[in-house]
Parts: structure tokens; sequence; C-alpha cells
């Protein structure tokens, strides 16, 4: 039984039974515009049997559909919607918005399905012992859209413009409880409370708490 399914796999093989250079091969003829004929011509050649070829291909056609690519566009369907409708985190407040949100930024921390704080932005935080100090050490290589790095102080921006009554947060009053943001180097954020607050992580992975570049 084995022995017959190895002889198979070796006189039809799939485009996953291929080195991983064979596959790298075909996929960029593909990207590249060469024929069906053309990429058939080349696997006769590497020894593969036509039946087999029409097969890889179809594989690879599917490998090449699920490459990612930068660009291209989403359309995405909501159940609400109004003249109010934005895109900064701050002023956001149907379904719809906070679903942009979350597609478009990322926040210093992620909730899990148990509404648990997990690291995102910030790679690792942590509290001081009364819980009235917080520190994110940001996660390192992260880029905005237009490739400018993630620094300390676009976290700086993002959490103090709350409190700003210009800007009209959904969030100021949770907000309120933030005495101070400031940036311990470029990678470090210390935020400091008015009093303890164990749920902080959890408040900043919330919609409305999403990081944007210093100045937006």
């Amino acid at each position: 039984m084995n022995d017959h399914s190895n002889t198979e796999r070796n006189n039809h093989p799939r485009f996953q039974d291929l080195q991983s250079r064979d596959r790298e091969t075909i996929v960029a003829g593909l990207k590249h515009g060469a024929s069906r004929r053309d990429m058939l011509k080349w696997m006769s050649a590497a020894g593969i049997a036509s039946a087999a070829g029409i097969g890889i291909l179809a594989d690879a056609g599917v490998a090449l559909a699920q490459t990612p690519k930068r660009g291209g566009k989403m359309r995405v369907a909501g159940h609400s919607t109004s003249a109010k409708d934005t895109l900064d985190p701050a002023k956001q407040t149907l379904s719809t918005d906070y679903i942009r949100g979350y597609i478009y930024f990322n926040g210093l921390t992620r909730l899990d399905g148990n509404a648990v704080a997990q690291p995102e932005l910030a790679e690792a935080f942590e509290p001081n012992p009364t819980a009235t100090e917080w520190m994110f050490r940001l996660r390192k290589g992260v880029e905005f859209h237009d490739g400018k790095s993630l620094t300390a102080q676009d976290v700086v921006y993002s959490l103090m413009r709350h409190k700003d009554p210009a800007v009209g947060s959904a969030a100021k009053a949770l907000a309120e409880q933030i005495d101070s943001v400031s940036a311990d180097g470029s990678g470090v954020v210390r935020v400091k409370l008015k009093a303890a607050y164990a749920d902080l992580p959890i408040m900043l992975g919330t919609s409305h708490f999403m990081i944007l570049k210093d100045g937006t």
C-alpha cells in the first residue's frame, strides 16, 4: 500500500511535492505572465509528465492567489451609518466606525476572546507595585502606512489628545484618570494615573485608544 502510494506520488507529483526552488520558479513564471503552454514545456523538460503538470499548474494558481501583495481594495458591509461617521478613533460612536477603526489602526494592547489584554503595539507592559503607573515597551519594526516608524511620541500624542476638550473624544471620561503620558526613550512609554487602575491595559485595547501618528 505504502510502496504503491510512493510510486504514484513520484510519477504524478503535486505542487506541494516539488522542491521549494521549483515551486518558486513556477509561481514566478505565472506571476510574470508565462503562458500555460510554456509552463508545461518547462515542466516536461524537468521530467514532469503533462498530466501531472496540469494539476501542478492548478495548485500553483491557488498558491499565487494566496500570496500576500500590497495594495488593492477591501469592501466591508456594516449595519449602521451616520452623518458623523469618522476614521478618528477618538470620535467613533457606531459599530461600523469601530469596525473601520480596528481594520485601519492598532492599539498598544488588544483584547482576546475572553476580554483579556494581550500585547499588540506594546510587546510588554507592567505596572508599578500600586498600579498607579504603567510601563509599555513598544514592539520594534512597526511602521505606519506611509512607512514612518512607530515611536513613543506617537503613543504620547494618541493618548493625551483624549484629554483635550477641543478633540471632543468620546472616551474623554475614561481618559480623565490619566495624569500624564511620557516617552522614556523612543521605545518605552510611561502612563501615570491619578489613582490605581489595574485594568488600564484593557481600556487601551478598546477602539477609542488606537494609536495614530504624531500630529495626525
